[in-house]
Parts: C-alpha cells; sequence; structure tokens
C-alpha cells in the first residue's frame, strides 16, 4: 500500500536540512560530523481506518485528537560489527525525560553524529507521567505511558491510557549511517494501531466516554497493544518527497 503523511505527520524518516549546524555532539573526538534533527509525529497509512484532524472531514472511521507519549531517554543505538543491535543500552543520548505531543509533533534539539558510523535503531524508553512532572503534558499522562484520546466513526469519544508499553525499538532491516544532515522522524501510525481494536464492542461510561485501560474496557487495550510496535516505522527521505514511499517495514 501506499502511505501518505497527513498535514501534521509523525514518523522515522531523513530529509535533507541545510548546512548551518549548531547542536550536541556524540561520537569520536576529531570524527566528521552530520547534524541530526529527530521528531516524534502521527501519520496514517489508512484514512478509512483512522486518522487525525486535518481540513478533509472523515466519516467513516476513528478519529485520534490527542497522543501524549512520556519519554525517560531516547537513544541511538550502533550497530555490531555483524549489523545486529547491541542489548544494552549503550549508544548516544539524543534526550530524556520529555513527553511528545504526536498529534502535534514534537522536534528535539539538534545533535551532532560521525558521519559514516553505522546504526541500528532509535531506542526509546517510556516513562509514567507521574514521574516526569514539570514537562509540558506530565500531569496529563498521570500514571500512564501513553494517553490516546479520540472518537470513533459514530462519533463516540473515548480516551486510552497505559503504562504497558515500556521499550519501543525503531529499528531499519540493515544499518544506517548519516552522510549528511538529516531529519528524521520517529513515526506512529494510527491506523495500524485501531485496525483491529473492536471499538463498536466497548462499554460506554454514564457520561457517554468510552474508557480503556487496565480496569475498563481491558480486552481493547490488549488488542491496541498487540498492534502498536507494527504500528512504529523508520522512513528515509532521501529523495525530498515527505517520505511518501520510504518507509521500513521490515522491522526485526
Amino acid at each position: 500500500m501506499k502511505k501518505k503523511l497527513l498535514p501534521s505527520a509523525l514518523a522515522l524518516c531523513a530529509a535533507a536540512c541545510g548546512d548551518a549546524a549548531t547542536g550536541t555532539k556524540i561520537g569520536n573526538p576529531g570524527a566528521q560530523f552530520s547534524q541530526l534533527r529527530v521528531e516524534l509525529t502521527a501519520w496514517s497509512s489508512d484514512e478509512a481506518v483512522a486518522t487525525i484532524p486535518h481540513p478533509r472531514a472523515l466519516t467513516t472511521g476513528v478519529v485520534i485528537t490527542r497522543a501524549i507519549l512520556g519519554v525517560e531517554e531516547l537513544r541511538l543505538v550502533p550497530a555490531l560489527p555483524d549489523g545486529t543491535c547491541p542489548l544494552v543500552d549503550d549508544g548516544p543520548e539524543i534526550e530524556r525525560e520529555f513527553t511528545a505531543d504526536l498529534v502535534a509533533g514534537t522536534p528535539l534539539p539538534p545533535i551532532e553524529v560521525p558521519r559514516n558510523d553505522r546504526f541500528c535503531e532509535f531506542r526509546v524508553e517510556l516513562e509514567e507521567g507521574a514521574d516526569l512532572q514539570g514537562t509540558e503534558h506530565g500531569a496529563l499522562l498521570g500514571e500512564a505511558e501513553l494517553l490516546v484520546e479520540g472518537a470513533r466513526g459514530d462519533g463516540t469519544p473515548f480516551v486510552l491510557r497505559t503504562r504497558d508499553i515500556g521499550e519501543i525499538r525503531f529499528r531499519r532491516s540493515t544499518p544506517f549511517t548519516f552522510t549528511a544532515d538529516a531529519l528524521w522522524y520517529l513515526a506512529f501510525d494510527v491506523a495500524s494501531w485501531f485496525a483491529a481494536v473492536e471499538l463498536d464492542a466497548a462499554s460506554v461510561g454514564t457520561d457517554g466516554t468510552i474508557r480503556i485501560d487496565d480496569r475498563e474496557n481491558e480486552p481493547l487495550l490488549e488488542q491496541f497493544l498487540a498492534a502498536f510496535e507494527a504500528g512504529t516505522d523508520a522512513c528515509d527521505d532521501d529523495d525530498d518527497d515527505r517520505f511518501e514511499n520510504d518507509c521500513d517495514d521490515d522491522d526485526d
């Protein structure tokens, strides 16, 4: 299926950036560096299933109005000589202790990484909002790592909260390098998230809202979690087309 990003797109992709660069350097002293910018963002591979708000109206699928992620640490993981990823988190740190608004898109401060060093993945360790007090959305998350709000096709609102993800690994099928300045998106496909979630079978609260967590509508939460990792993508925009057709689906 040809994948299309929405105007407020969220994905793991690369696009050429300008030459002027200031930021944090990571890697070996004396190495040549590329500037790397990372943004966490949401998108949809199938708007008939789920989408995020944009000018074209959607009446048949799920509409995601808010998606907040609590992050303890985001690292870039160097590949081992055989191309595999190490189990330990020994790679350079990009950012730590922040919350990401996936619908709006959350760009992170740039860093400088050694050119031609091989990497295998971006590794994201999640944290409950209660431990991220002082961040923009920590209080909103509360005891959850991920908060998703939206409405199913008939307009019934829902709120999903979970603290059962723990770690997200954005891995390419082969090691990758940075030969030039780049913008990478850590992409979350909302259509993949909700394709198998039976929202029509959900029990609705007395206030008219569907709550999905470890206490209410738990089978729907399990359906969501089973699809969550498949809804993360690695997309490399090396042809300046807003990373269309560049997503890497062959995650290990």
